[in-house]
């Protein structure tokens, strides 16, 4: 291994490590007010071509998405790197949201106080 590519391996190195600690630290940047429009208008973040019925992952298209990440992989760039430019839309929690629900709301509330109630009972010698 000569100089040059041992110098390519420690920057990928680097990066990745940085990267690491980017998402240890939990700061993410955010995307500008003109990027958020894009992905309202269904625009790809990266192409800027429309999305049409195609898969949509973190606001660009599957392949232009996989090109990104080959990229982050590779160590030229982080995550950060292409959301603080516009390319990339930061993560979204996973699953479906919770929907507020009158009824859990309430058997809640109730399982609560039973449990309250078997807490103050004593038991009898």
């Amino acid at each position: 291994m000569d100089a040059k590519e041992l110098q390519t391996t420690i920057q990928r190195a680097v990066t990745l490590l940085r990267s690491a600690l980017e998402k240890l630290d939990g700061t993410q940047p955010s995307l500008s007010k003109d990027r958020e429009s894009l992905i309202k208008a269904k625009v790809c973040l990266a192409c800027n071509l429309p999305l049409g019925d195609k898969k949509v992952v973190r606001g660009c298209h599957e392949y232009c998405h996989k090109k990104i990440i080959s990229r982050i992989r590779s160590g030229e760039r982080t995550e950060n790197d292409f959301i603080s430019a516009g390319l990339l839309a930061p993560e979204s929690p996973s699953g479906r949201k919770q929907l507020k629900n009158p009824l859990n709301d309430y058997l809640n509330t109730v399982e609560s106080g039973v449990a309250d109630k078997r807490k103050l009972k004593k038991p009898n010698d």
